[in-house]
């Protein structure tokens, strides 16, 4: 009797097994199932279709069952566990092994002092918050307890437990907003079935901005008629759409025309931090093909793209480059026709957007804005000179540029902004990072000196705390600056865009 009550255990245990095996491998298939109808119904089809194939042949007969969706049970869950604990559950955190896309279309070498404030402020507000949330979670769990004790002793129901929850929700600080490296890029649309113009968005939205320039207004130093331009385009239409109506209805387009180097890529890289609106990075390679036809097809899928990601920003970079006046620069006409094609298709696009409810917004810059075609400056009603910096503005360039650096007491800095009379801000720099060079290639030459004389070998290098002394010993001088002014000229005298400043606004 003893063998057979052991051989009935085992069996049941066996039984046991196979059944939490069997409910294991439903509730994996079932997720799956529910996970790739989740992504047809989002539009994901690319990505539905490769877990299709993965999944094998099991998924293809297998549907999810009525009222029964991945949304539908997250929704579930999150009320099940605010009512229960208080608080609203997190499905997701920040991956740290990840880090920022270096690939990025906008160069992010150095952010700015007023960058590095703005985040340690963040970071501190963020820390704030959440001691605020401990806080308020440590309450929540007994005031949970005793709702929950009073809903079963009292019977409570009905809707003003959603009132309870949405007060609560209230009081209870919320989590940070969305920046845009946290933001979920949205499927392609469908195109009416047209599989060429799906490929062709495939190729337009890599050019969606996903990673934060982390420029701000501030960061902009002067340009404050251009901020106050973009703010009112882009900004102020999203915060306050009753005021922009009718005859108000935001602008469609902006012109930044200037010499090289005053900042017009950085204003774009500003809205592009500040704005919050889904970002589109245009240059000549991403609607200029080979292929006849497709050019065109290229714009148009790009403004139809701008269209469904709204509120969105077109940014075209050196736009003269593909939108100068029709008919060929040497008088005779000599312009390609798919090129005249390609043209026309852009202004009949921009044309579009003012008789449109979505907001787009298109952002352009150039240096040569009398090479543009004259369609696209009315298309573009407001043209903003970026002009050099002041004396005002080159002095905020180089304590911004040397605070980061080792320098001597007293520098003339006010000096060297009245001898860089004509400089772009991208000469400031360039003048700065020459006088930061000086000191270092004097520093070589003792590293190199110090080597021989110690009498090492070429694989051996002097000691870290030796160069950081060597460092604090040869700072930034007033001879290093004043060098490289000298060594160092203007990049763009400026002529001619003062003349054309009447005519082009």
């Amino acid at each position: 009797m003893a063998g057979t009550a052991t051989l009935m255990a085992l069996k049941a245990n066996t039984q046991a097994r196979d059944f939490e095996e069997k409910h294991l491998q439903d509730r994996q298939r079932d997720c799956l199932v529910l996970v790739m109808e989740y992504l047809n119904r989002q539009g994901y089809t690319n990505s539905a279709t490769s877990l299709k194939q993965e999944g094998g042949q099991t998924l293809n007969r297998f549907e999810g069952a009525d009222n029964v969706d991945l949304f539908t049970i997250m929704h579930d869950f999150e009320e099940y566990y605010e009512i229960k604990f208080g608080k609203k559950p997190r499905f997701t955190r920040k991956n740290l092994d990840v880090e920022d896309d270096d690939d990025s279309r906008f160069a992010r070498s150095s952010l700015s002092k007023h960058s590095d404030a703005r985040r340690r402020k963040s970071e501190l507000e963020m820390q704030k918050r959440k001691d605020m949330r401990a806080k308020a979670n440590k309450r929540n769990v007994y005031e949970s307890g005793v709702l929950s004790s009073m809903e079963k002793k009292l019977g409570v129901s009905g809707g003003g437990g959603e009132m309870f929850t949405n007060a609560q929700a209230k009081d209870t600080p919320h989590e940070e907003m969305p920046i845009m490296n946290q933001r979920l890029l949205k499927p392609l649309p469908n195109f009416g079935g047209d599989m060429e113009l799906r490929a062709l968005g495939e190729t337009i939205q890599r050019d969606i901005l996903q990673t934060s320039p982390n420029v701000g207004w501030e960061d902009v130093i002067e340009l404050e008629e251009a901020k106050r331009l973009l703010k009112e385009a882009v900004v102020m239409p999203l915060k306050y759409p009753q005021l922009f109506t009718g005859l108000l209805s935001p602008w469609c387009g902006i012109l930044l025309y200037g010499p090289p180097g005053t900042g017009k890529t950085m204003l774009a890289k500003a809205v592009a931090s500040e704005c919050h609106t889904t970002f589109f990075n245009i240059s000549a390679s991403s609607i200029v093909s080979k292929y006849r036809g497709d050019s065109e097809k290229l714009i148009r899928v790009l403004f139809e793209l701008a269209r469904y990601h709204a509120p969105s920003t077109v940014f075209m970079d050196e736009i003269d480059s593909i939108m100068s006046s029709r008919g060929g620069g040497d008088g005779a006409g000599g312009e390609h026709e798919g090129s005249r094609r390609m043209k026309t298709e852009l202004l009949i696009q921009m044309d579009g957007l003012s008789r449109g409810s979505e907001h787009v917004f298109v952002l352009a810059a150039s240096n040569l804005p009398w090479d543009l075609d004259s369609a696209l400056l009315r298309r573009l009603e407001k043209r903003v000179l970026v002009p050099l910096p002041g004396k005002v503005g080159r002095l905020k360039m180089l304590e911004m540029h040397m605070e980061t650096q080792k320098v001597e007491e007293g520098l003339d800095l006010d000096g060297v902004a009245e001898a860089t009379d004509g400089y772009s801000g991208a000469d400031i720099k360039l003048l700065c990072k020459e006088a930061a060079m000086r000191p270092v290639r004097r520093l070589l030459v003792k590293l190199d000196e110090m080597e021989s004389g110690m009498g090492l070998e070429g694989g051996d290098v002097v000691g870290g705390e030796e160069v950081q002394r060597l460092i604090l010993e040869n700072p930034i001088t007033q001879k290093d600056l004043d060098d490289s002014v000298e060594c160092t000229n203007k990049s763009s005298g400026g002529g001619g865009y003062g003349g054309q400043v009447r005519e082009l606004d």
